[in-house]
């Protein structure tokens, strides 16, 4: 967790953070595989995944609603592991295609937590999700392993924040220098 907290705050590209966070996860749950989706829009799109070649024919963006696991999640704002046996259809094809079979589902939640909602009363918002994979379908995470997996989510939430903050701190001030510019013309026009 201190790993990925340290490469949230060091400046590094959010996918490059993305798939940092996706190791950590992975290797400190003693899982077999990880993933990372973004979620823009009711629309999911995969940033990174530990799965080396993903299949040819896998769709990296998908409706949310095509995904009956990432809906719940997302929903609710809390994680669950869903079994491949209880995947079906385009889901399971979907998970499998990136090399997750039974699927720990982890929200990437941005807002306040329930102890600050009182000082600003604002909505907790799912931005995307980590996944991760066990191959073993008898295996059931601990409450450990769920707050490892949250906290892995929360810094993931905090690098989305920041870059989304960053994003638009950039366009503020593109937009403050081209007003100026405007401003300074119209002056020298005037004079």
């Amino acid at each position: 967790i201190y790993q990925v907290a340290l490469t949230v705050n060091s400046g590094e590209s959010l996918p490059t953070v993305l798939a940092i966070a996706s190791e950590n996860l992975a290797r400190g749950l003693n899982a077999d595989s990880s993933a990372v989706a973004l979620l823009h829009e009711h629309t999911l799109h995969v940033v990174t995944s530990s799965l080396q070649h993903p299949t040819t024919n896998i769709r990296l963006t998908v409706p949310l609603s095509d995904l009956p696991a990432c809906y719940q999640a997302a929903s609710t704002n809390i994680p669950h592991y869903v079994t491949s046996q209880h995947l079906q259809g385009f889901e399971k094809d979907w998970f499998h295609s990136l090399g997750l079979h039974n699927v720990m589902v982890v929200p990437l939640i941005i807002g306040p937590d329930s102890s600050e909602e009182h000082l600003q009363p604002q909505i907790r918002q799912c931005v995307g999700f980590t996944f991760v994979s066990y191959a073993d379908a008898h295996h059931r995470p601990s409450r450990g392993q769920y707050a490892f997996a949250q906290d892995i989510a929360a810094q993931c939430a905090l690098a989305i924040e920041k870059e989304r903050l960053l994003t638009d701190a950039r366009q503020s001030a593109t937009l403050a220098t081209e007003r100026a510019s405007t401003l300074d013309a119209i002056f020298q026009a005037m004079t």
